[in-house]
């Protein structure tokens, strides 16, 4: 594959804006769907995962599924909504960007932050909304006090 199709096609997610062609979002739309997409799949997962109930009720193949439902839906949707060319949806891996960004380098860098601080709000967001969950259903893992030896 030519490096320009390679290049333009192995950075799905971490693209805001394409340089050549000028088109794309803007950093305040990607940051929005970055942290939509960054919290459908932490309310999904977080929920269902460690809910003994649910859990228990659809099993370990269902809460696989579900998690893996959530993520491509928040791919899909972040690519959808948009409709833009040279936006390539939400990252949902700051790490991934960061990478991408260190080995070509040039306007990645530039939208980085937005692949940070999306699931970094995200995160905050569902921890002050789970404040008001009902916590007894949730499994809470506790720290044993015995010393290592």
């Amino acid at each position: 594959m030519a490096h320009p199709l390679a290049q333009k096609y192995s950075l799905a997610g971490c693209v805001i804006n394409d340089a050549v062609s000028n088109s794309g979002v803007g950093q305040g739309t990607a940051l929005v769907v970055e942290f939509t997409s960054a919290f459908l799949v932490l309310f999904t997962a977080v929920t269902v995962a460690f809910d003994r109930v649910r859990a228990k009720e659809i099993g370990l193949a269902g809460v696989a599924a579900l998690i893996a439902t959530a993520y491509a839906l928040a791919s899909f949707v972040g690519i959808t909504v948009t409709g833009r060319a040279g936006y390539g949806g939400a990252g949902l891996n700051p790490a991934r960007c960061m990478a991408a960004a260190v080995v070509y380098g040039g306007p990645l860098w530039d939208g980085l932050w937005v692949f940070w601080v999306g699931p970094m709000l995200a995160c905050f967001v569902y921890w002050a909304f789970s404040l008001t969950f009902a916590q007894e259903r949730m499994v809470v893992t506790k720290e044993v006090e015995e010393p290592c030896v």
